[in-house]
């Protein structure tokens, strides 16, 4: 769709020069109606494969079509990239965190500085529209293994803190003992007005 970014991310990816057989960018999700993509979104996915084939990017793109096994590719990754135009919740995000992937995203409410701590999980690009910018950013994780590895380390752990079921489960007790240890006014069989 549209909405996913994905055409942003293919001028990025034509900014970082890749090499066929070396680079490979790997775009995740619904690419025809039989995979349960929507009518009206066939023509842009047209568009993005027409883009992904042209010689600068031809051989670096691979559309992977819908999965259910979301995390075998983001276990196959180096990077994470979501710039989203608009989204509610970015569950994929805390999902590439869970996987230690470094994450370049969006500035967008629900999936971008409430999900990644700027420079230390990942990068929120705050002007996805301008290539360079987050091709700066992806550049600078594919080209550095430690660094890479090092935020990604830090996103695991906040995505755990955070995303576990113990932090869940911990988090929703001291939602009821806050609601629990409020004063109880007005309730009651006797209770005034």
């Amino acid at each position: 769709m549209p909405r996913k970014g994905v055409d942003r991310l293919l001028r990025a990816w034509e900014r970082l020069e890749p090499c066929p057989g070396k680079e490979l960018l790997l775009v995740v999700g619904p690419a025809s109606e039989a995979e349960g993509l929507r009518p009206q979104y066939l023509e842009h996915v047209r568009e993005l494969r027409a883009r992904a084939g042209e010689p600068a990017l031809a051989g670096t793109v691979r559309f992977t079509g819908r999965s259910d096994e979301v995390e075998d590719w983001l276990a196959a990754s180096d990077v994470f990239a979501f710039l989203s135009r608009h989204e509610g919740l970015g569950t994929v995000t805390a999902e590439a965190m869970c996987c230690g992937l470094p994450c370049v995203i969006s500035p967008l409410d629900g999936i971008g500085h409430e999900l990644i701590d700027d420079g230390r999980t990942g990068y929120v690009v705050e002007d996805c529209d301008d290539p360079e910018r987050v091709a700066a950013q992806l550049r600078e994780l594919l080209a550095d293994p430690a660094r890479r590895a090092a935020v990604g380390a830090a996103a695991l752990e906040s995505a755990r803190s955070r995303f576990s079921m113990e932090a869940r489960a911990a988090q929703l007790a001291d939602a009821y003992r806050s609601l629990a240890a409020r004063p109880r006014c007005g309730r009651g069989r006797h209770a005034r007005r």
